[in-house]
């Protein structure tokens, strides 16, 4: 189980929270460690991505999706005529030269505990929605333009040698909103400014950005992968939304203002600045009010991704776990596939669902490890035996 402060080491929590958080980038190298060895070689690898590529009816063209040359692909150029990514045109995309984005990997498949385990010791020590997203690039390749993002980057990097180029310009704290999603590309150019920072990521390293922090990155090797888990936090116009909640609620938020050219006691300059005064003060009251900070509290203490864990069917009704060859097998319709030793419990409590999710499936069979659940989820979706609903 890894903590923040494992994510972070060496550099202590304190030390981040007081010296970087918010304020300026930060590069931990991993130490040297082999590929095999860095504290993220748990989270992903390439053999695990080849083969979650390849697991049919996992992905979307929300969730897949490519890039090449600072362009998003058309999803039709690596979508099946179904709509689903095809994997074998995912690699031929690979080959030539685009990258490969995964969407919300900690939500979306299986056998990703690492991920997953990151993403919630980062919400929990910043208090902050957190999502990973992945991504895969080719030598000399970079699939976006300088830009910022609108939220803290934790990127992890687990395959390759990959140049993050760090500018001098930071957007302070822009959010998703049309004022700052509608910059055009000649703005981002200017407010970038000079190349402040290079920092070559290799596996095992860590890049804290804050949101707001331009920047760029290419590959330097064959192919680099790494994981941007991407922080959000509660910030002042969520304050605002909660006290839109209760303002509904007063009947002076719900009276017209008065008519600023109109004749009468509630009318003119100076009844429309009364009343915008009293309206204020009315917000002031309601933000310092015992039930509202109760409220906000409760709203921060839950502002995670409780999302549901992925859920799987059967594609049949007639799958059995049956003996074969001095072993296990998996029948339908007369014909057994062998299962590997020590997983026909596993396999035989699946094919007695209607429906599940790995946490089910690990509750039920705490013997089996997360790689091996992992794998065994995988192989079954490649196989048809189970699908994501």
């Amino acid at each position: 189980m890894i903590s923040f402060a494992d994510i972070l080491a060496p550099i202590a929590p304190a030390q981040f929270f007081e010296r970087y958080h918010g304020r300026a980038p930060l590069h931990v190298p991993g130490g040297g460690e082999t590929v095999s060895s860095h504290k993220f070689s748990g989270v992903m690898s390439r053999a695990k991505l080849d083969e979650l590529i390849a697991v049919p009816g996992l992905w979307t063209g929300q969730s897949l999706q490519m890039a090449r040359d600072s362009a998003m692909l058309p999803s039709a150029d690596y979508l099946s005529p179904s709509g689903a990514p095809d994997a074998a045109t995912v690699r031929a995309q690979l080959d030539h030269g685009a990258s490969l984005v995964l969407n919300d990997i900690d939500m979306a498949a299986p056998g990703l505990a690492g991920v997953a385990t990151v993403a919630q010791a980062l919400e929990e020590a910043l208090e902050s929605k957190v999502q990973a997203n992945l991504y895969s690039s080719p030598r000399e390749r970079q699939a976006f333009a300088s830009h910022y993002d609108t939220h803290d980057v934790f990127a992890v990097h687990v395959e390759g040698e990959k140049l993050w180029r760090i500018y001098e310009g930071r957007i302070d704290n822009p959010v998703e909103h049309p004022t700052f999603k509608s910059q055009t590309r000649a703005f981002h150019e200017q407010a970038k400014g000079k190349v402040a920072l290079e920092v070559v990521m290799k596996p095992g390293d860590l890049l804290y950005l804050p949101r707001g922090q331009y920047h760029d990155a290419v590959a330097l090797s064959e192919r680099t992968i790494h994981i941007a888990f991407g922080a959000v936090g509660v910030i002042g116009l969520d304050v605002v939304s909660a006290l839109f909640a209760r303002a509904v609620d007063d009947p002076l938020f719900r009276a017209d203002l008065p008519r600023r050219h109109g004749v009468g006691p509630e009318s003119g300059e100076a009844a429309f600045a009364a009343r915008l005064r009293a309206l204020g003060q009315r917000l002031a009251d309601l933000a310092t009010d015992p039930a509202s900070l109760a409220a906000i509290r409760r709203f921060q203490d839950e502002y995670r991704y409780r999302a549901a864990p992925l859920r799987y069917r059967l594609t049949a009704r007639d799958f059995a776990v049956v003996r074969q060859s001095g072993g296990w097998a998996l029948a339908r319709a007369g014909i057994g596939t062998p299962i590997p030793p020590g997983l026909d419990g596993a396999v035989g409590w699946i094919v007695g669902q209607n429906e599940f999710a790995e946490p089910d499936l690990a509750a039920a069979c705490p013997q089996i490890g997360n790689e091996t659940r992992g794998e065994l989820l995988r192989s079954l979706l490649a196989m048809k035996v189970i699908a994501a609903v």
